[in-house]
């Protein structure tokens, strides 16, 4: 029965990190919306670390009934429509916690769950330069194309992106899985 329970757990953890990362959160970010350390949060994640009250919070915060949030199996909302779900749910429960969606993603969580994720480094190799357009064009978002590619170079250390040499300059891609 344990280890039913926590195979349950695991999967319920790892929903919570993909409605998260759809959010295009860091643990960092969320986790003291949602009244609990980034630390905790991983755990959670991780399939640990569940309490009711935690649980709750973050079901809370998804605007998602219990049942809901532990219905895994469902495929992920579009993040458009479930952006404006968090945000009417707290307004309606007179909670500013939706006000995290409103700042703008870091550049790591940027790169790890939307640059990854997108056509743009799918469909050919890429220059800091063309990602940094990129992210001005589809995010409204400026960066110092030096903040970038430091960005982009732990993304590759991290395994998340290739580089390869494009003449004189980098070209970063998705890795392939």
């Amino acid at each position: 029965m344990e280890e039913i329970i926590n195979k349950e757990k695991e999967h319920l953890g790892e929903h919570v990190r993909k409605l998260r990362e759809l959010l295009s959160l860091t643990r960092e970010q969320l986790a003291p919306t949602i009244g609990m350390t980034s630390q905790t949060l991983m755990s959670i994640e991780s399939g640990k670390g569940f309490t009711g009250d935690y649980i709750l919070a973050v079901s809370h915060f998804f605007g998602m009934e219990l049942s809901e949030l532990a219905s895994y199996k469902n495929p992920l909302p579009d993040e458009i429509t479930f952006r404006s779900r968090i945000k009417a749910y707290h307004k309606r429960h007179k909670s500013e916690a939706y006000k995290i969606l409103d700042n703008p993603p870091t550049l790591k969580a940027l790169i790890e769950f939307r640059l990854i994720k997108s056509d743009f480094l799918k469909s050919k190799p890429r220059t800091v330069k063309e990602i940094t357009e990129h992210f001005k064009e589809e995010y409204k978002l400026l960066f110092n194309s030096s903040v970038v590619s430091q960005a982009l170079i732990t993304a590759v250390k991290t395994g998340q992106l290739e580089r390869e040499q494009g003449g004189r300059n980098f070209l970063y891609k998705a890795r392939k899985k």
